[in-house]
């Protein structure tokens, strides 16, 4: 007969499929990218990725990691603990979207973003760390079929977007910015109600719990960006 792999083995398989997969977005997109955008149109799409990047740790201060940290944590009632972990996300947002409107005159100078553009980074941070949290919880509660579906959804759509728009619309790097953040935005969504089917967020916001997340993703920030 057919030998069966442990479902140990066939989650593993799911889990490192996904992601390659979605490492692969980069790679699989650059044909796509090098035809339809000139070189000043992928810098700007880069100058966009290096703010998201250095946005990302800011917005929820490395909450994911977090909540894996205290999944185990008896002592935590992980539902209060997660909704905890999106209330950071929340004040963090919107702490970073002040300082790029504060800051809006230099980026529009240096990053070459249209104005309509200049909060992207911060809202992006945001639905894709409600992603992350969403993935996280289905690993911990090992669900290798709905992180699957979830982590290479995003990914097909974003491709999928970015030739509608870059290629057949002519958006040139509007358009694969535009794809970056409706994938994140709807994938985001589809997270939060992903999350609050499989936790009860209906709790308090708890003091000790955010100083937990702050304290714990805090000191990460240096690492992440470095």
């Amino acid at each position: 007969g057919s030998i069966k792999l442990p479902a140990c083995v066939r989650s593993a398989a799911v889990y490192t499929s996904a992601y390659l997969l979605n490492a692969l977005v980069p790679i699989l997109i650059l044909p796509v990218l090098t035809n339809y955008v000139t070189h000043s149109e992928y810098g700007v799409i880069s100058m966009f990725q290096v703010l998201v990047m250095i946005t990302l740790p800011f917005v929820g201060f490395n909450s994911t990691a977090a909540i894996e940290r205290q999944y185990f944590n008896k002592s935590f009632e992980f539902s209060r603990y997660v909704l905890n972990v999106l209330f950071v996300l929340v004040l963090s947002m919107v702490l970073m979207i002040a300082v790029y409107l504060a800051g809006r005159e230099t980026l529009q100078k240096y990053a070459s973003l249209n104005s309509y553009m200049l909060l992207f980074p911060p809202v992006y941070c945001f639905f894709h760390n409600i992603m992350e949290a969403a993935l996280v919880i289905y690993r911990l509660k090992n669900k290798p079929i709905s992180y699957g579906l979830l982590r290479i959804g995003r990914t097909v759509f974003e491709i999928a977007l970015s030739i509608v728009l870059v290629v057949q619309l002519k958006f040139a790097s509007d358009g694969r910015i535009m794809a970056i953040m409706a994938a994140a935005i709807l994938f985001g969504l589809f997270s939060l109600f992903f999350i609050k089917k499989e936790e009860d967020l209906f709790k308090k916001i708890s003091k000790e719990y955010i100083v937990d997340i702050l304290k714990f993703g805090g000191p990460l920030i240096p690492h992440v960006i470095g």
